[in-house]
């Protein structure tokens, strides 16, 4: 068994002692090559030293320790630290950002070049509708349901108007009112800026709203109408008399679109 062990550990020995010196040869520096920055040598194969060029060499007798091409590996690591050490270990002062740009950002640009409308941001929560519902009486004995609302910023606002009467009825409305139209007037000046009586499901501008914001029949009100800014009034009546409970819905047209 001892003599087995001999056998095998002297050829490693030997392969090893060879690959050694094949490592050990790549090294040492050899006059008839040309080395790169950062190249790493001996300069003999009995001097075990180790350098690092500092910057190309051209073949010839520049090997080292010729300092004019070459440093060893310690000084090169010293020159490393006194080169990086300031700047990872120190962080930048506050005193020296400039924060100029920051404190001046404005708001983006929040224009679609496609067609040059604005695009506004989602808030988190916004108003889709107004929708009130009560007793609607005659306009001749003062007993119309009348509300408010006001349209802000500078643009024209489309909104949908829509005023349920037998809608309601249908939807198990105990006393809901039989026939009735609906009127917005502009506040103060009293212009009267949409007036319906029975909505017309023929209009062109239905085809874009789902089945669940139409009437569901022709006696009850409902109808588009372009609002510029301001304070508006709704007035909503019966017709031929009639008296109930009525609900009047205002929708943005945005928010139809949104369906």
């Amino acid at each position: 068994m001892k003599s087995l062990s001999l056998f095998l550990f002297f050829p490693l020995l030997i392969c090893g002692l060879l690959l050694g010196n094949a490592a050990l040869t790549e090294l040492v520096y050899d006059s008839s090559k040309t080395y790169s920055k950062g190249d790493a040598v001996i300069p003999s194969s009995t001097e075990f030293t180790l350098y690092t060029a500092k910057t190309a060499v051209p073949a010839g007798e520049n090997g080292p320790p010729n300092t004019a091409y070459w440093q060893t590996a310690e000084e090169y690591s010293t020159e490393l630290q006194n080169t990086y050490s300031g700047t990872v270990s120190t962080p930048p002062s506050s005193d020296s950002i400039d924060t100029s740009e920051i404190s001046n950002l404005g708001t983006p640009d929040t224009t679609d070049n496609t067609d040059n409308d604005v695009i506004e941001a989602e808030p988190d929560s916004r108003l889709i509708n107004l929708s009130t519902r009560g007793f609607v009486g005659t306009r001749s004995t003062d007993q119309h349901m009348v509300g408010g609302f006001f349209v802000n910023g500078s643009d024209d606002l489309k909104v949908f108007v829509k005023c349920n009467g037998p809608t309601l009825g249908q939807l198990g409305v105990v006393g809901a009112i039989a026939d009735l139209r609906v009127t917005i007037k502009k506040f103060p000046s009293e212009e009267v800026v949409l007036e319906n009586d029975n909505w017309n499901s023929s209009d062109t501008e239905w085809s874009e709203i789902k089945d669940t914001y139409k009437p569901l029949t022709p006696l009850d009100a409902a109808a588009f109408v372009t609002l510029s800014p301001g304070l508006y009034t709704t007035e909503v009546e019966g017709v031929s008399g009639a008296t109930g409970n009525g609900q009047i819905e205002i929708f943005t047209y945005r928010e139809l679109e949104r369906k």
